[in-house]
């Protein structure tokens, strides 16, 4: 995800928003967006795009055509970039998480491995003193393989 906005001196479209103040007499229609020039700080900008009186029949028309084409823009075209720029920015941040999450394996330090307390695998057994195997020799009878080992 780079830095795409670098390129871009002017208005940014991608950071158009809409809203609108309804008061009982009063609509009104406003647009706020990020100014953005190369080298200088981003500056946020918002405009008053029209004021409809709602007491006036014939506006009414107008006014309502104005909202709807906000409407439309906002929950189609815009909409999908808006899911696009969803689906990047999780992609992204995917990729930064595991990205952390080896770094955070590679750094950690190796720590000593506790000495091994005695379980039942791997106690010594004592043998009865009249065991063969406790005695030295071997159980089947040939004394070679144990000198061997």
């Amino acid at each position: 995800m780079g830095d795409e906005r670098a390129e871009i001196s002017g208005p940014d479209d991608r950071t158009f928003v809409f809203s609108f103040t309804i008061s009982p007499g009063i609509l009104n229609i406003w647009v706020h967006w990020c100014y953005v020039e190369t080298g200088t700080l981003d500056t946020f900008h918002m405009n008053l795009v029209a004021s409809h009186s709602l007491d006036d029949e014939e506006n009414l028309p107008q006014s309502r055509r104005r909202l709807h084409n906000i409407l439309e823009w906002g929950c189609e075209s815009r909409r999908v970039q808006l899911e696009r720029f969803h689906e990047r920015l999780h992609a992204w941040e995917r990729v930064r998480f595991n990205e952390r999450k080896q770094l955070s394996k590679l750094l950690k330090t190796p720590t000593k491995t506790p000495a091994k307390t005695p379980t039942t695998g791997n106690k010594k057994r004592k043998m009865p003193a009249s065991s063969p195997v406790a005695a030295g020799q071997p159980e089947d009878g040939s004394e070679d393989e144990l000198q061997e080992l």
